[in-house]
């Protein structure tokens, strides 16, 4: 009898679940259809020649923002449509965009894609939300086929993807299954700051500034990124031992915290002496201000090479993120450091003298390519070149 009721709590369980998802699967099959559907009422009005659209539907859009800033100082009409909301009024306020624009930026996937039949005289450009190619994405990964379509339909609608290196170009037109030709290694526009009278001595006094404690320490950012399995990611921060290196470190040594901005996990409440720099918004200045940073498989790492700010990786899950995820290089040889797993041996290193420049910089230089200041006005120059056809 025991086995029976176990038995139909479970087949309950499973029709609510499976209910859920249903549901969920429809109305996000509505919301395509529907925004497609205004889309193409709208395509009669005409295309404004001056008018770029800006639609982010991954929230870090810093290299999108300084696209941006270029177009309006070149007298650009930019509108800025949020992705995160969905409402009627929004859906068609963004559709009516979407038609009637000269051109639209994206930083990630948008599904809706394409089911629009754009006006030949609009351009599509995506500025995927991080530099370089370390963890597959897109295409690349296993993903079901109705996903795949999705992203390949959108793939075909794109005029050109941008990334920051040539050597990465070809891992873009695997992920968003494009020809190698659209892919351009045009540069990071969120990094041409660095080579306009930035200074990592003013980021750190600004720092101090906001916050005192952190003067004449050491300031140690751990920064990992998101995990596709929500229970891992809302675990993992249990991890990472404060204890342990509050004990080591914590004398002469501040520990920033920064996770994923769609990170479940959360700080333990009992930790102490550590500052959650989670909705610190400015990745670069944040970088500058540290002396060393603990990542994993984030793109940050790309961002402390370029400053070169020693990095260290705490990979603690790295055969089954292998297993899940995977890497376009072999991570455990292009890494710009030693990866560690255990916890002891990640304070070991943090503990040695820095030897890593030479790692740092060929990682930088793989993923990046080399910094000049203009990846923001060659976008900006390419969006507003007449589209042939």
């Amino acid at each position: 009898m025991q086995k029976i009721k176990k038995s139909r709590i479970k087949a309950f369980i499973s029709f609510i679940v499976t209910t859920i998802i249903t549901l969920f699967r429809f109305i996000t099959s509505l919301f395509y259809r529907s925004f497609a559907c205004a889309f193409h009422f709208f395509r009669v009005c005409p295309i404004r020649p001056n008018k770029i659209v800006l639609f982010a539907p991954h929230r870090v859009r810093e290299s999108l923002d300084c696209v941006v800033n270029e177009l309006i100082q070149r007298g650009k009409t930019v509108y800025i449509t949020p992705a995160q909301k969905r409402s009627p009024r929004l859906l068609l306020l963004q559709a009516y965009h979407f038609a009637t624009a000269s051109a639209v930026l994206l930083n990630d996937n948008f599904m809706p894609l394409g089911s629009l039949r754009f006006s030949k005289k609009t351009k599509i450009v995506q500025i995927w939300h991080a530099e370089g190619a370390l963890k597959r994405f897109g295409l690349s990964l296993d993903l079901p086929q109705a996903v795949r379509e999705c992203v390949r339909k959108a793939g075909a609608k794109y005029d050109a993807v941008v990334c920051s290196s040539p050597r990465v170009a070809p891992f873009y037109a695997e992920a968003f299954g494009v020809p190698l030709s659209v892919v351009l290694p045009l540069g990071a526009p969120r990094l041409d700051v660095l080579c306009h009278g930035f200074s990592k001595q003013k980021a750190r006094e600004a720092f101090e500034l906001q916050f005192p404690q952190t003067k004449n320490k050491r300031i140690i950012l751990y920064a990992p990124t998101l995990r596709d399995n929500p229970k891992a990611d809302a675990a993992l921060l249990e991890n990472f031992r404060f204890d342990q290196f509050q004990a080591r470190f914590g004398a002469n040594t501040i520990l920033l915290v920064r996770v994923h901005p769609r990170s479940a996990a959360k700080i333990p409440s009992e930790t102490h002496g550590v500052i959650d720099c989670a909705k610190y918004s400015d990745t670069i200045k944040l970088l500058a201000a540290c002396d060393a940073l603990i990542t994993d498989y984030s793109s940050i790492c790309l961002d402390a090479a370029v400053l070169d700010v020693p990095v260290f990786l705490y990979c603690f899950d790295l055969d089954a993120y292998k297993t899940e995820r995977d890497f376009y290089v072999d991570f455990s040889v292009s890494a710009p450091c030693e990866i560690t797993v255990r916890f002891a041996d990640l304070l070991d290193e943090l503990a040695k003298p820095d030897v890593n420049q030479s790692k740092r910089a060929a990682f930088a230089a793989y993923h990046i390519g080399t910094l000049d200041g203009g990846a923001s006005k060659r976008i900006a120059d390419f969006l507003t070149e007449d589209k042939q056809g």
